[in-house]
């Protein structure tokens, strides 16, 4: 791939055109940031990236800081959601129903491929989700790497770089993720990001990621270029 091609492509995946921008030519920018337990946050420019409102969301007490019991209840909430039969297991339709729905941008690539080779199904409580019909995940395909940064799947828009939060959360490996499993991988998440070991997660001390990075220096830039 050439180098103006390789930028274009990496741009749509950091950045996808709103609803506006492609109907009506507008120069609005999507960002995305993925929390620890994979639950997106959109926001568009001139907005701040998103891992803001992440933060202040799961700041339950308002302390300006992040605790190991926080994180593990934002775990907790976004199980649920993830949960569609509520079973207390997350698995197969619900993996796919997360990289398919919740946030098909992680398939980067393989997003327009992914009609052609799904199918609707309904859960005991109507709720629509989609499955691969060959029984394997959209992402089993192959790897979704970002062309400009060598990243997978979710790697660009997360702190630790997994490819994909829900199925990195499945400690025994056997594609069933409980409830235990990603309370304890919040755990985990929590420990490697508090490098000081503090026990607390301020937002000044989270590192950038690779998606936040070009969003802001990208602004950055264009501020400079206009004064």
């Amino acid at each position: 791939m050439n180098p103006t091609k390789a930028l274009l492509a990496l741009t749509a995946l950091l950045f996808p055109l709103s609803a506006a921008e492609a109907q009506v030519g507008t120069p609005a920018r999507t960002a995305l940031f993925i929390s620890p337990c994979g639950e997106p946050f959109r926001v568009e420019a001139p907005q701040a990236y998103p891992v803001g409102a992440w933060f202040a969301k799961i700041d339950s007490n308002n302390d300006h800081a992040l605790d190991k019991a926080e994180l593990r209840a934002d775990a907790a909430a976004f199980f649920k959601v993830l949960d569609l039969d509520h079973d207390g297991v997350v698995a197969g339709v619900e993996i796919t129903n997360y990289e398919m729905n919740i946030v098909p941008e992680i398939l980067g690539m393989y997003r327009a491929e992914a009609p052609a080779s799904i199918i609707r199904v309904q859960l005991d409580d109507n709720t629509p989700v989609t499955r691969d019909p060959m029984g394997g995940r959209i992402q089993d395909r192959g790897p979704v790497r970002d062309p400009g940064l060598g990243m997978e799947g979710a790697s660009a828009f997360t702190f630790l770089q997994e490819p994909q939060p829900v199925s990195a959360s499945d400690g025994n490996f056997d594609r069933r993720i409980t409830a235990a499993e990603f309370a304890g991988a919040a755990d985990r998440r929590f420990r490697l990001l508090d490098r000081d070991q503090d026990g607390k997660l301020t937002l000044a001390e989270l590192p950038r990621t690779a998606a936040q990075k070009q969003f802001e220096d990208g602004d950055k830039g264009r501020k400079k270029r206009r004064s």
